[in-house]
């Protein structure tokens, strides 16, 4: 998530950097973002997989999340 908010945040810099386009930028991402929320709101931990493989390999996490 953080690698998505770096990116975006460079790609609002530069000489082409206008403000339609860091609008359009911004905008993708908060819907991106919201699409994350929602995800993650139900459990679909799939983007995450260095945290599914933990919940895996911890029984009593594993219980929390029946479906990583």
């Amino acid at each position: 998530m953080f690698n998505l908010l770096n990116q975006v945040n460079l790609s609002l810099h530069g000489r082409d950097a206008n403000f339609l386009l860091c609008q359009n930028r911004v905008t993708a991402f908060v819907k991106k973002f919201n699409v994350c929320k929602t995800r993650i709101n139900g459990y679909v931990l799939d983007m995450f997989s260095i945290l599914c493989d933990y919940i895996a390999n911890n029984p009593s996490i594993n219980t929390i999340f029946p479906d990583v």
